[in-house]
């Protein structure tokens, strides 16, 4: 039993130190720009399969502004010589297949919950690493600030899309008991 409480406490011990793991600068502009790509391409996607004219609006403002922040980002990554070539969307990152598959309306229900889910997550992320003292670049911390305003703007129009209601079809529901 004192075996099982030294390995609990061992482990708890290396889980609290690696919480403490400086993230470094490179990663943190990495992951930002994937996600920013990543953005752009549910837009895009959004833009043309979309049933709903205020989504394609909405896609649209995303994939200009998203775009900006991508250009922004670059600039930034160039200046402190991190090469973002290497970042990619991986494949399994979006179900592309049975997206194809979706009708327009339930592509735009899809969507909205998506594009709140994707701005919900890249604040907090903003939030983290502003907030992370063991990442000391206020140049970076600084951007992120200014971004903050913007991104929640996006969350509130995502959470504001109107979106068509689904047909009920009942006729294939079957009730377990």
């Amino acid at each position: 039993m004192k075996k099982m409480g030294l390995l609990g406490s061992l482990i708890l011990g290396i889980t609290f130190l690696f919480s403490f793991v400086q993230e470094d600068i490179a990663s943190v502009v990495k992951k930002v720009h994937h996600d920013n790509m990543k953005e752009i391409m549910l837009a895009t996607m959004a833009k043309e399969k979309a049933s709903s004219e205020e989504i394609r609006n909405y896609a649209i403002m995303l994939i200009l502004d998203h775009t900006t922040m991508g250009d922004e980002l670059a600039t930034f990554a160039a200046d402190q010589n991190i090469d973002l070539s290497g970042v990619r969307i991986e494949d399994s990152v979006l179900p592309l297949d049975s997206l194809q598959n979706l009708t327009p309306v339930q592509f735009d229900s899809w969507f909205k919950a998506k594009a709140i889910e994707t701005h919900e997550a890249t604040i907090g992320y903003f939030q983290s690493v502003i907030a992370n003292m063991a990442i000391d670049n206020a140049e970076i911390k600084t951007w992120m600030e200014s971004k903050l305003p913007g991104l929640k703007s996006y969350l509130s129009a995502a959470q504001g899309l109107s979106i068509a209601e689904l047909p009920t079809d009942t006729t294939n529901v079957i009730i377990r008991q």
